[in-house]
């Protein structure tokens, strides 16, 4: 049976998540890629290095990010967020958003 998640549990799942599938768009299709990822504040933040999916997100801001919970396959959470890829260009942010990462992902 499914059910929809409350906002509040949607929002705990994307905190509590740490890995999850980055959607872009990509030559006019969808690309999707897992990442790491912290969420804060209502933004969710990765780190890469130049490829693909920043190329894509660069020429095509729009993304969406997907994470579960799967206790079985019959007992399983899931959250799609969409928003917008916004690059961190501040090098005193860039060096916070990276320790969080680095501290959740050593």
């Amino acid at each position: 049976m499914f059910q929809k998640l409350k906002p509040e549990e949607a929002a705990d799942l994307l905190q509590t998540g740490g890995l999850g599938r980055l959607g872009c768009v990509y030559e006019n299709g969808p690309y999707v890629v897992p990442i790491n990822y912290y969420f804060e504040q209502g933004y969710a933040y990765s780190h890469s290095l130049p490829g693909l999916k920043i190329t894509a997100l660069r020429k095509n801001p729009k993304a969406c990010l997907q994470v579960d919970r799967v206790e079985s396959d019959l007992s399983w959470q899931s959250v799609l967020a969409f928003g917008e890829f916004e690059e961190v260009v501040n090098p005193s942010v860039k060096k916070e958003v990276l320790h969080k990462l680095l501290t959740r992902f050593p």
